[in-house]
């Protein structure tokens, strides 16, 4: 065997065996799985799936499918489906979807780590698997896996995006589009804010290979991709009344007109908002969209009418103050990257030696944080180093720079708060790419001084 290969193997192994170690040691530290508000509701969209398998169900405006029916897998692997809160298949099913959700972790590190080494090229073994390490023990990666969320599947269809991309950069197959086509539909049908991930990366495979022919297909593939959510939308709108693809969206951008303060006065036609925005701004209320919703009516989601109202004021509020908005939204761009917000308590153990671990990893890690503001500089560098070499490495290396910079300010734009855990599943490759640049930086010193 070739030393090169008894080399990625040893790497490949270290890096499992430290991730597994991480997560089992959290996992056992953490007494059960971890439920939230939106656990919650993935629950209640499984038993409508249970109880009513119809097109009315698949498609709704409150969670898109395929976590409820991740849930119903697992559910059914325990019972006949089970529909009640808290009883012993519940928690069984609950623990068993924690553990895939780790084993989706792994794998996502092991497509990190190949992306690494893709990028880095040969030389770059040893870096490759210092960086994938690092991410191996960052706990705002590994720590929302316990919990009944979505994230771990946003952590690995972006991992999938990526490496896809950087291998149909690499060598273009039929195989490669239709798995990156699934891939991107998963990332949709799981986390819709995933929807534009697939157009900041693909179209580069037709930048590093301007032919006809792949530019047909990189478009093809895109337009079976955005069929997806376009049906959906149109799926909503006939079944539901409501002419998009979550409500969560409009809760999301109703935060934002909270926290930056936008004039009302347009939507005056959506009264209930308008007056409820501008009583909440007189008692200095919660810039909280969600606390908001439940002060002006706590079962305001089950009300068909005032969600879609909710679309029509979020909308001619932005659009008629547009400018303001981005304004508020570049100015405040900053604290989003710069997000270090503690742990939420709920995926801290309450006892055990994990817990003050875990607090001093994740303060640790924010040491890291800044270096992120580095994309901005060096993003127009990697363009200017692509259009003078026009190799696969700098195709790629452009890919990452692009698509973390466009992530993030697609939270900052969208996201209300949170931006630390927004911004997470791209934080690998926000790392990557400024390290590239760092190692890049550090062996033209080294040769400079060689040559003196």
């Amino acid at each position: 065997m070739r030393r090169s290969n008894i080399l990625t193997i040893l790497s490949i192994s270290v890096l499992l065996a430290v991730s597994i170690a991480v997560r089992v040691w959290y996992i056992s530290s953490v007494p059960s799985p971890i439920l939230t508000f939106d656990s919650f509701g993935y629950w209640y969209e499984h038993v409508a799936l249970t109880r009513s398998f119809t097109p009315d169900v698949l498609i709704n405006p409150f969670r898109t499918p395929l976590y409820p029916a991740l849930i119903s897998a697992f559910v059914r692997l325990f019972g006949s489906g089970e529909t009640q809160l808290y009883t012993q298949n519940f928690w069984k099913s609950m623990h068993a979807i924690v553990i895939f959700q780790s084993i989706l972790g792994v794998i996502s590190l092991l497509m990190f780590y190949a992306s690494a080494r893709i990028l880095l090229g040969k030389k770059g073994m040893l870096p490759a698997l210092f960086i994938s390490l690092l991410m191996a023990v960052n706990p705002i990666l590994f720590s929302w896996e316990a919990s009944i969320l979505t994230e771990s599947i946003g952590v690995f269809v972006l991992s999938a995006t990526v490496l896809l991309t950087m291998l149909l950069i690499q060598k273009p197959s039929a195989r490669r589009y239709i798995l990156f086509l699934l891939v991107s539909v998963v990332g949709f049908l799981s986390k819709p804010a995933y929807i534009f991930v697939p157009l900041c990366t693909l179209p580069f495979v037709a930048v590093y290979r301007p032919r006809s022919h792949t530019i047909k297909i990189v478009a093809v593939i895109l337009l079976c991709y955005f069929s997806v959510p376009f049906l959906y939308i149109v799926g909503n709108t006939r079944l539901h009344g409501y002419p998009g693809i979550s409500y969560i969206a409009d809760v999301n951008l109703l935060g934002q007109i909270l926290r930056f303060n936008l004039p009302v006065e347009s939507a005056k036609n959506q009264p209930f908002y308008y007056r409820g925005v501008t009583k909440n701004r007189e008692i200095n209320g919660p810039t909280n969209p969600f606390r908001f919703l439940d002060a002006v009516n706590p079962d305001i989601y089950i009300v068909p009418e005032e969600m879609t109202e909710l679309q029509l004021f979020v909308r001619t509020v932005i659009s008629h103050a547009p400018l303001l908005f981005l304004s508020r939204v570049l100015v405040s761009l900053p604290n989003a990257v710069m997000d270090t917000s503690s742990l939420p308590a709920f995926i801290i153990p309450a006892s055990g030696a994990f817990a003050p671990v875990l607090t001093r990893a994740h303060k640790a890690f924010g040491i890291l944080v800044p270096s992120a503001f580095f994309i901005v500089l060096l993003l127009p560098l990697t363009l200017r180093m692509f259009i003078k070499r026009k190799d696969r490495q700098s195709a790629m290396l452009l890919m990452i720079g692009t698509l973390s910079v466009l992530f993030v300010l697609t939270n900052s734009v969208l996201g209300y708060g949170e931006f630390e855990r927004l911004n997470a599943p791209v934080t690998p490759y926000i790392y990557l790419f400024v390290g590239y640049w760092g190692l890049l930086a550090a062996s033209s010193i080294i040769r400079k001084k060689i040559n003196t």
